[in-house]
């Protein structure tokens, strides 16, 4: 394996960082005009690239973006599935704004099923994430 010196480090850090950027603009920019298939494709190839990484950040995000397309098709029980998936990094992380969108979605998914004895109830206690 090549030894990169920090100047090389550095701009291999950014190109990534600004490669994640470019497909989340991708995403968005196909979700608004309705090309939901390559938003999906874009969010499946990013949140495999971001679990070999383990960046937990971004597969959290990418998780969520593919929940909101699989929600929009129809298909809940695997909208579900990811936001499952999504919710261990947001505790791991502590990240409170993607685990308040987690069970918010949970909750539309359980009002798209039917099932409003689920939808009022609350996944895990909030207090327990807080950083405090």
């Amino acid at each position: 394996m090549e030894e990169l010196n920090r100047e090389q480090r550095r701009y291999r850090l950014h190109a990534l960082v600004r490669a994640e950027w470019l497909a989340h603009y991708g995403y968005e920019l196909s979700r608004r005009i309705g090309r939901l298939a390559e938003a999906f494709e874009i969010c499946e190839r990013m949140s495999n690239t971001a679990a070999k990484r383990n960046d937990d950040s971004w597969l959290q995000a990418w998780y969520g973006h593919q929940a909101l397309i699989l929600r929009a098709w129809g298909r809940i029980e695997e909208a579900f599935a990811l936001l499952k998936k999504k919710e261990a990094p947001c505790l791991e992380l502590g990240n409170n704004s993607g685990l308040g969108y987690c069970y918010w979605s949970w909750g539309l998914l359980a009002r798209a099923q039917k099932a409003p004895h689920t939808e009022q109830e609350s996944p895990a206690p909030l207090w327990r994430c807080s950083p405090n």
